[in-house]
């Protein structure tokens, strides 16, 4: 990823990276789990020959703290998963009038 993120940044490019040839890839998904505990499932795409790109919507980054992270490929000759990964997710500045 390599920038701060803050709650609810969209269009941010989230990067990761499988470790093996994936260019042949029939699925791509990150695995994350939220601050709060929570699950979600993102899609991706095949970014290069080793690494998957999901960009941000809204909703991915609802609350701040601590995530994780972990890539996960399917290609015709298996399930690939990458390294789990942590960051952290930054609350907005709030301006007071």
């Amino acid at each position: 990823m390599g920038k701060r993120v803050h709650v609810e940044d969209t269009g941010t490019g989230f990067t990761l990276r499988i470790g093996t040839d994936i260019t042949d890839a029939i699925l791509a998904e990150i695995d994350i789990k939220k601050a709060d505990g929570a699950f979600e499932t993102w899609n991706a795409s095949i970014y290069d020959t080793t690494k998957i790109m999901h960009i941000t919507e809204k909703s991915d980054f609802s609350i701040s703290g601590r995530y994780k992270a972990q890539a996960q490929v399917t290609t015709p000759d298996g399930i690939w998963s990458g390294k789990e990964v942590e960051f952290i997710v930054y609350p907005k500045l709030i301006i007071d009038p």
